[in-house]
């Protein structure tokens, strides 16, 4: 257990990308093979258009957090404090946190607003909502990544200075 531990530490981005295409898939399953369309349609029932368009409106939101978020660790990468992150091994994959949530944010908030446009009661168009699982739970895996980047950020910031 603690190898695959180990290998979700050193390779985080990728396994929980893979962890969310499973996901998508054993979803998209049950969807078309068990009866999950009517469950769905049922769900979605006049609730299409409130669904989707808060969707867009909350990842379109935490878009724009994660950019000023970046925005703000990228001003305090010259700090003292940081040195310790910016001289590790790992400093790129910060930034690469930060781009693929901000990818998948944007992603999501796209699809969100593709299901508003052309999902209708009247017309549903299965593969996207199953888009949109796929995105917000991409964007969900991306924003708890975020979130701990910056709980460690914020740690090493606001200690207190070592003794002299």
């Amino acid at each position: 257990m603690s190898h695959l531990w180990a290998f979700w530490k050193r390779r985080f981005l990728t396994v929980e990308f893979v962890l969310v295409v499973l996901i998508t898939i054993a979803f998209t399953v049950w969807h078309y093979n068990y009866d999950g369309m009517t469950t769905t349609a049922a769900l979605l029932k006049n609730n299409r258009a409130a669904l989707f368009g808060t969707t867009a409106s909350i990842l379109g939101s935490l878009l724009g957090f994660v950019i000023t978020a970046t925005s703000i660790v990228l001003g305090f990468s010259t700090s003292d404090r940081l040195a310790v992150v910016r001289e590790s091994v790992e400093y790129p994959t910060l930034w690469k946190t930060f781009s693929a949530t901000i990818r998948a944010l944007a992603l999501g908030t796209i699809i969100a607003l593709t299901c508003l446009l052309f999902d209708r009661d009247s017309a549903p168009v299965p593969w996207l909502t199953i888009l949109l699982i796929f995105a917000v739970l991409l964007s969900l895996f991306r924003i708890g990544r975020t979130i701990w980047v910056l709980e460690q950020i914020i740690g090493l910031v606001t200690r207190p200075p070592p003794r002299q």
